[in-house]
């Protein structure tokens, strides 16, 4: 993989950041292009660590920061030139689209796969940004903030407090100085007949817990755009802004979206307990010699890093603690040790629901979680359980689910046996799943080309 710094330029303004692309096999190899947007007052280098995955995964991927943005003290080689006071959404949109131009005549990028991803503000820059243009090919919104119109015509935005009606040349915003006429422009704004024209398919994702742009302002959005356009993905305990798991169950996500493929179930899994056993020498004699280290992704790892337990009834807070078992009387679960090098067992149980077009029904309450350990390693994994409801056609049904992680892969591999006559096409199809920390557990997304 090649990572270098990059400029270009919006009028006499210089715009930095930084590319990441594959390593070709040849000079005349051109990957699809994933130009990445920060929020208010973000830089370039808060998406490094993201541009590298989709790097990883084929991708031409960029970043940058906007002219004028930024925040004060932040490291000098991380600003692109322009004043803050002159910065706006509609100035950020010219600085995109010059770099989307930019990105467009680099040799390595296929021009006619261009795809913009934006946070917060980025987002609504990049939305905005899309709907102006004909070349992007896809559009990803991430927790976009659609509330700045909203906010400037209550005098609250950016962090300023100001009347409305009595807009000051200068806006202080604690970390950063505004000009008025960003506030007269997103006080004149309808955000969502902004986004609207756009075309091509949109997937947003949005924290439920999100407290500075509330997730409805996403709701309506996909509501704004052509049905079937938009997929909107409500992520649990997320706020403004992700953690490293969030992060990393979002790419995977978004790399589901990149390559067509449709979310066709989403299942909430509520963790009603666990129990670890240990398994004697005689049980795992012939089953350890093909046994091999199975990598889980952080989302769903256990964390036996750590003395205590927080116990939140995410599988991933399960954790192995010591040689007797404990219960935790607020979340039911079970906290178990056994000595590095033991075989053991851990069986997390769980019920939950599933509620998508495709299915609606709820997890029988004999699902289980199954891992087998050598010590502190996890040498396999498997959740088996069974969904009961209505499909698409309104029939009674259940789904038979097994749920296995392919280290090959780096991902899930859900096998799914049906009755129903509607979800036929789900028996041995090739489904891939993203896990995500959940409320209660986690939820469980299934992929599938449809």
């Amino acid at each position: 993989m090649t990572e270098e710094r990059f400029t270009c330029m919006r009028g006499n303004l210089r715009i930095v950041g930084m590319q990441f692309y594959p390593d070709a096999d040849s000079g005349d190899t051109r990957f699809p292009a994933l130009i990445v947007s920060h929020g208010y007052t973000g830089n370039y280098s808060d998406f490094i660590r993201f541009c590298r995955k989709f790097a990883q995964a084929g991708y031409a991927a960029f970043c940058f920061s906007f002219c004028g943005g930024g925040r004060f003290g932040q490291p000098e080689e991380t600003k692109s030139d322009g004043d803050s006071r002159d910065m706006s959404v509609l100035s950020e949109v010219e600085d995109l689209m010059a770099v989307k131009e930019y990105v467009k005549s680099r040799p390595f990028v296929n021009p006619e796969k261009i795809v913009l991803a934006g946070f917060s503000q980025g987002g609504f820059v990049s939305g905005i940004t899309a709907a102006r243009s004909a070349d992007v090919s896809l559009l990803i919104l991430v927790y976009p903030a659609l509330a700045i119109p909203h906010d400037a015509r209550l005098g609250r935005m950016g962090g300023a407090h100001y009347d409305p009606k009595n807009v000051p040349e200068e806006l202080d915003c604690g970390n950063t100085v505004l000009g008025r006429q960003f506030h007269e422009q997103m006080a004149a704004m309808d955000p969502f007949l902004e986004l609207a024209p756009y075309q091509g398919p949109v997937l947003i994702l949005h924290g439920t817990a999100d407290t500075l742009i509330p997730c409805s302002y996403s709701q309506h959005m996909k509501n704004c755009y052509r049905p079937g356009q938009c997929h909107l993905q409500l992520i649990e305990k997320m706020g403004h802004g992700q953690n490293e798991a969030q992060e990393d169950s979002m790419i995977a996500s978004m790399k589901e979206f990149l390559s067509g493929r449709t979310e066709v179930l989403t299942i909430h899994v509520i963790i009603t307990g666990s129990e670890r056993k240990e398994v004697s020498e005689n049980q795992t004699e012939t089953a350890g010699k093909n046994r091999r280290t199975i990598d889980l992704p952080e989302t769903i790892k256990t964390n036996e890093s750590q003395t205590e337990s927080t116990n939140t009834g995410n599988m991933a807070d399960i954790e192995v603690k010591s040689e007797e078992t404990v219960t935790d009387t607020e979340t039911g679960l079970a906290k178990c040790e056994s000595d590095r090098g033991k075989k053991s067992n851990l069986d997390i149980f769980f019920t939950g629901y599933c509620d998508t077009e495709y299915f609606h029904g709820v997890i029988q309450p004999y699902g289980c979680d199954h891992r087998e350990y050598a010590g502190d390693e996890c040498t396999e994994v498997c959740a088996s359980y069974e969904l009961c409801g209505l499909d698409a056609d309104g029939k009674n049904c259940s789904l038979a689910i097994e749920n296995r992680w392919d280290d090959a892969a780096g991902t899930w591999k859900p096998r799914i046996q049906t009755e129903s006559q509607a979800l036929a096409w789900m028996n041995g199809a090739d489904l891939t799943a993203v896990l995500e920390d959940g409320n209660n557990g986690v939820v469980v997304r299934v992929f599938a080309d449809v």
